[in-house]
């Protein structure tokens, strides 16, 4: 069977697709998961049997796309007695959900806005980007910046 992925049918997989490539390259050792999510495979019928056997695998509509696992010590701000404060927290991981770069916020589904919401609540950072280039300024934040980048 061949993947049906083609850049007018899915943009977003190909930005997500060049994030991951340029986390392996400037990131090597970084442990860290994508979720194959949108791509399915053979025709109509054969992506739906797909989806039902992701989801019976426990597979779970809204999660993010990319999950980095590398606790990070972050400055935040909170709202303070007298005013904006700046605290270091840890956070546990770093959680991308892609959208295309052309996308809008009503991209973004109320399922995904869940996951990200209770990942937050949990230590977790959740983002959601729009194209390649804003997932990578985001993983550069909170990795640092690597010795050698590579595009």
């Amino acid at each position: 069977m061949r993947w049906r992925v083609r850049s007018r049918d899915n943009p977003e997989y190909h930005e997500q697709a060049e994030v991951v490539r340029w986390l392996k390259l400037n990131y090597p050792d970084v442990l860290f998961n994508s979720s194959p999510g949108g791509v399915r495979y053979g025709n109509s019928r054969d992506a739906a049997i797909r989806g039902a056997m992701m989801k019976r695998a426990g597979a779970k509509k809204g999660f993010p796309d990319i999950a980095i696992y590398e606790p990070k010590q972050v400055r935040v701000r909170r709202k303070g007695p007298k005013g904006n404060i700046l605290i270091e927290q840890e956070v546990h991981g770093l959680f991308i959900e892609m959208k295309p770069k052309d996308g809008t916020p009503s991209d973004y589904k109320p399922e995904q806005r869940e996951w990200a919401g209770e990942l937050r609540r949990r230590g977790y950072r959740a983002e959601v980007c729009y194209g390649a280039a804003e997932a990578k300024k985001i993983i550069r934040a909170y990795m640092g910046k690597p010795k050698f980048e590579q595009e």
